[in-house]
């Protein structure tokens, strides 16, 4: 690190070298990220969270440097600068030497798909609330930062959030859930000052919503769960019938839509507000016949509608009155 430290204090006088510092900085926080995401995959949280802080830090010294001016070279500064994207490049080669010796043999991207694959499990339904956002991102410097080349700062906001998001997951692993909250609302001021078009922005939103409304759920906190679910669906809805989308892009985000109206429909269930759990059930069962529909494939999101059809009947029928019948007139 001490190669870091000296090449950011003369990286403004070097344009050329600055620009190469700001790639190497990212493509670190990048491989920092995913060695933490295989280290989550393998249930190892305290080396997962040091890795995703780490991540974090290069970020942050990325935004730091982006927006650092250049001076004017003069005479009698040193020359050596030159030399320091060379020494960057080496330290991102031992950083892609350490992710091979801690993670055993095969490239980066064989292990995040290894990692993936432990990722997919089915949701289920059940009393509580559906955090199906509950996986780490797989960092990936294209898709999962802003357009930097369109950004006159070249503020890389998505990319710190996403970092954050998988922090909180960290926490929440750990049975920390105020520390998530706090991560997570950390990611979503991130993401506001991001650009408006960035990619990735509006999904981003949708996950982190999604997790604290579920973290104020099990918390009993019902009035704040619901409106973290508002507006989780406020940013999936925009941009499930994206026409830029593949048609299998815009069903993973009409899908998402139906997880979270019954997540909505869950907190309208434990707040007793039967009718609008009712609505809420309807409007998901919609959204996943659709995807059905037009996949040609079983939505197992309609067996989750279903299943939470039946809790809310059966609630609505304890909280209904019971009515004692007029008695009956007999003959003497």
């Amino acid at each position: 690190m001490t190669i870091l430290l000296v090449a950011e204090q003369q990286i403004t006088t070097n344009p050329s070298a600055k620009e190469i510092m700001l790639r190497l900085h990212l493509k670190a926080a990048v491989l920092h990220s995913n060695i933490g995401t295989v280290l989550y995959a393998k249930h190892q949280f305290a080396g997962a969270m040091e890795s995703y802080r780490k991540s974090f830090q290069f970020r942050t010294k990325y935004n730091r440097l982006s927006v650092t001016p250049i001076s004017q070279r003069t005479d009698s500064e040193d020359q050596s600068s030159a030399d320091f994207p060379v020494k960057m490049r080496q330290y991102v080669a031992e950083l892609e030497n350490e992710f091979a010796r801690r993670l055993g043999n095969g490239t980066p991207d064989e292990h995040i798909s290894d990692a993936f694959r432990i990722y997919k499990k089915k949701n289920k339904p059940s009393h509580f609330s559906i955090c199906f956002f509950a996986n780490p991102i797989v960092m990936n410097a294209e898709t999962h930062a802003d357009d930097l080349s369109s950004s006159p700062a070249k503020l890389d906001k998505i990319g710190a959030a996403c970092t954050l998001f998988n922090m909180a997951l960290v926490h929440l692993k750990m049975g920390s859930n105020s520390a998530a909250i706090k991560v997570l609302q950390m990611a979503l001021e991130s993401i506001s000052s991001a650009n408006p078009e960035a990619p990735f922005k509006k999904e981003l939103s949708c996950m982190i919503h999604t997790n604290i409304g579920h973290i104020c759920f099990v918390g009993n906190r019902f009035t704040d769960a619901m409106d973290n679910f508002s507006r989780a669906y406020e940013a999936c809805s925009e941009i499930a019938h994206h026409e830029e989308y593949s048609l299998e892009v815009q069903h993973c985000h009409r899908k998402n839509c139906g997880y979270v109206l019954l997540n909505m429909a869950l907190t309208s269930t434990k707040s007793r507000r039967i009718d609008e759990a009712e609505n809420l059930c309807e409007d998901a069962y919609d959204m996943f016949y659709q995807v059905e529909s037009e996949s040609g494939q079983p939505e197992e999101g309609l067996t989750s509608v279903t299943s939470l059809m039946n809790i809310v009947q059966r609630k609505e029928t304890r909280s209904k009155p019971k009515v004692t019948p007029d008695p009956v007139a007999t003959s003497e």
